[in-house]
């Protein structure tokens, strides 16, 4: 390694994933809970963002496949600012599957897509939601939008047609927070 080390040395654990049964059954206790659905995110400071606005505005847990996509790395934890110890994370193997599951809990599926016909805020979040926001270059895979109950855009008046993923699912998580609390 090289470096001058100063005579310090330090263990670091690796990052322990939450089960999804227990962010589904932790938000369950509040009245209007928010699981983000992040599908097929490559960019590690995408990811450590959304970490940092999900803690900031209390969504309840985090939902990310262990394959094709990018997991808790430490530049995701340096960019996450240590709110990666506040949110609960889930790996797992099939996001489908998963959607299926919160689905079976009571929770309705909002997935966010640029051609959507309706904005996000055209929708009410006075039940258990979950928020899927998409890949930075291939948004949400088509079986993903296909299990939602509904798929929604943010309303952009600029030239640009898409977002960056960290910025939109910011934009997406503070709009629906700010909607839950005028029910």
């Amino acid at each position: 390694m090289g470096g001058n080390h100063q005579g310090l040395v330090a263990e670091v654990n690796t990052f322990s994933y939450t089960s999804f049964d227990e962010i589904i059954k932790k938000a369950k206790e509040k009245k209007y809970p928010l699981i983000l659905i992040l599908a097929e995110l490559n960019d590690p400071h995408n990811l450590g963002a959304i970490i940092r606005t999900a803690d900031a505005f209390g969504v309840d847990g985090i939902v990310i496949k262990k394959t094709n996509q990018v997991g808790v790395t430490p530049t995701v934890i340096k960019v996450a600012t240590g709110a990666q110890q506040y949110v609960p994370i889930a790996q797992v193997t099939n996001l489908a599957a998963s959607i299926q599951t919160l689905k079976e809990a009571g929770f309705w599926i909002v997935a966010s897509d640029g051609k959507a016909n309706q904005t996000y805020d055209m929708v009410r979040y006075d039940t258990p939601t979950g928020l899927i926001v998409g890949s930075e270059g291939f948004g949400i895979p088509e079986l993903l939008l296909k299990k939602s109950d509904f798929i929604v855009k943010i309303p952009m008046v600029g030239h640009v047609n898409s977002l960056n993923a960290s910025v939109a699912a910011g934009i997406l998580i503070a709009g629906i927070r700010f909607l839950q609390t005028n029910y």
